[in-house]
């Protein structure tokens, strides 16, 4: 039996479009009446996770609440959040509702599993607030595999300006300044011996939409995200 898929959303905006559009594409749908229920709640006023995690910023996690609340009391039986730094409150998330919240980065680790198995080590870009989580190294370590980060000065010049900066993904820029940045920290994380790199920031694959950058592997979290909100929408997997 289907189900209703609902989307904690604004953090940001274009993240929330690019995953719903994803699960639109990963619907094996021959007519409309064929794609799934899709319920979003787009608050960009949820506070910012990395600059919450920092202790710069009030926790955002009474706004996630609220909107994981409105998607549960308008129907939504299972949520998603396309906002890797927002998983540092999953559990307390997870807790408030009572609907399953698939848990992105747990899956993400799954896939590479599953499909780059030869790969030992991976790149990640991540928002400074992800990098302090975690999060990656702990389920990635689960694998015996080993997560690469960039230097602080690289995480600030080049992943947080290519998201953050005046003239970054978050300000609409899909080209020019934060393509070049991103560029330049995946050539820096394959110097260092990544194999393949995680887009670990959901702003990140609106700049990469294939699944590899020069060769070199991608894997998007979004992606995975929105077929795992496919299989479960349509009831083929149990949730999280």
């Amino acid at each position: 039996m289907r189900k209703v898929v609902g989307i904690i959303g604004g953090m940001g905006p274009l993240a929330t479009v690019d995953l719903f559009r994803r699960i639109i594409a990963a619907t094996p749908a021959r007519t409309e009446q064929d794609h799934l229920h899709i319920l979003i709640d787009n608050d960009p006023s949820i506070g910012d996770r990395t600059l919450a995690i920092e202790g710069k910023r009030p926790s955002p996690l009474p706004g996630m609440v609220a909107a994981a609340r409105r998607l549960v009391g308008a129907g939504a039986e299972v949520l998603a959040m396309p906002c890797n730094t927002a998983h540092y409150w999953y559990d307390d998330l997870s807790d408030a509702v009572g609907v399953p919240v698939l848990h992105m980065i747990r899956l993400t680790a799954r896939a590479a599993a599953t499909r780059l198995p030869r790969v030992a080590k991976f790149g990640l870009l991540a928002t400074t607030g992800t990098v302090k989580t975690g999060l990656y190294e702990a389920f990635f370590r689960e694998q015996g595999r080993e997560i690469l980060v960039p230097t602080p000065q690289q995480q600030r010049d080049l992943v947080m300006a290519a998201v953050y900066g005046e003239d970054g993904i978050k300000a609409g820029r899909l080209d020019g300044p934060p393509r070049e940045r991103a560029d330049t920290a995946i050539a820096a994380l394959v110097a260092q011996g990544a194999e393949a790199i995680i887009l670990g920031c959901t702003e990140l694959p609106l700049l990469y939409p294939g699944s590899e950058h020069k060769g070199v592997a991608l894997l998007n979290p979004t992606q995975v995200l929105a077929e795992a909100c496919v299989e479960w929408g349509l009831g083929n997997v149990p949730a999280e």
